[in-house]
């Protein structure tokens, strides 16, 4: 295998992790709206608004399913920016740490981001139904909308720099291992 194979295999194995975790999604959204409608029964209007709450559910499942079949469908493109090299390829022999770890970084990053654009959807979720109530400050922090936009946001910017920088964080490991070495 070549290291745009290696990297293309990696890229659909994300695509199917990502529609794995698409099916999860799908369980907890429909548990979640379920819940909610049968805690607000009784009480009318009171409740989040249930458009509002299907439509914030609904997006990170199509955003998961999107990201599943685009990485399956466009991993020998992506795997070519990747390793833009024109040259013919050495067999995977010739796989330099520094490329394995680029392919690897790369593939954690797409594995963070396909585990924030949830969280990141159900927080504006959570906040646009926390703007409906008037103690908005006790709302927050009662229902953790803090700590989870900041995970959320955290896990978004670890997994687009591990993801868009790989090759130059990889660069940057093995150059202090190097220093390190001396």
């Amino acid at each position: 295998m070549t290291k745009r194979e290696v990297a293309s295999l990696a890229l659909k194995l994300s695509g199917i992790y990502a529609l794995i975790v698409s099916v999860s999604s799908f369980h907890t959204m429909m548990f979640m709206i379920s819940s909610v409608g049968a805690q607000y029964a009784d009480h009318p209007g009171q409740g989040p608004n249930f458009a509002l709450l299907a439509i914030g559910s609904v997006i990170p499942l199509l955003l998961l399913l999107f990201l599943g079949f685009y990485l399956i469908a466009a991993s020998e493109r992506l795997s070519k920016r990747l390793f833009p090299q024109d040259v013919e390829e050495d067999e995977i022999s010739a796989l330099s740490s520094e490329d394995m770890q680029t392919i690897a970084f790369s593939v954690v990053g797409l594995l963070l981001l396909t585990r924030a654009f949830p969280g990141l959807c159900r927080v504006i979720l959570q906040i646009s139904s926390a703007l409906r109530f008037k103690n908005f400050s006790a709302l927050i922090t009662r229902t953790g909308i803090l700590q989870n936009s900041v995970v959320a946001v955290v896990q978004l910017a670890l997994g687009l720099y591990l993801f868009l920088g790989s090759k130059g964080l990889s660069g940057l490991w093995h150059k202090m291992q190097r220093t390190r070495g001396m």
